[in-house]
């Protein structure tokens, strides 16, 4: 017999007993949007959820060493000088 939590279960657990009623609030707008998107069949990317959901500087990963050099309180054009 498997006494495992279902997904669902997991989840009604998290959103009581773990999440701040800011994070409750961003799951079931996600939720609602999701499930709009996916029942009228828009694949349009404007209307997807996800896009946009995680968002931050694009460059990332062409300024990892200036960043890596900045927490050390250095210029990369210190490099050469320390």
């Amino acid at each position: 017999m498997n006494n495992a939590p279902t997904i669902r279960e997991k989840l009604i657990s998290m959103l009581i007993n773990e999440l701040s009623d800011e994070e409750v609030s961003a799951v079931l707008n996600y939720a609602e949007t999701l499930h709009i998107t996916e029942s009228s069949g828009d694949d349009n990317a404007e209307n997807d959820p996800l896009v946009g959901f995680i968002s931050g500087p694009t460059d990332l990963a062409e300024r990892t060493e200036e960043i890596l050099w900045a927490e050390f309180g250095l210029n990369k054009s210190q490099e050469d000088h320390g």
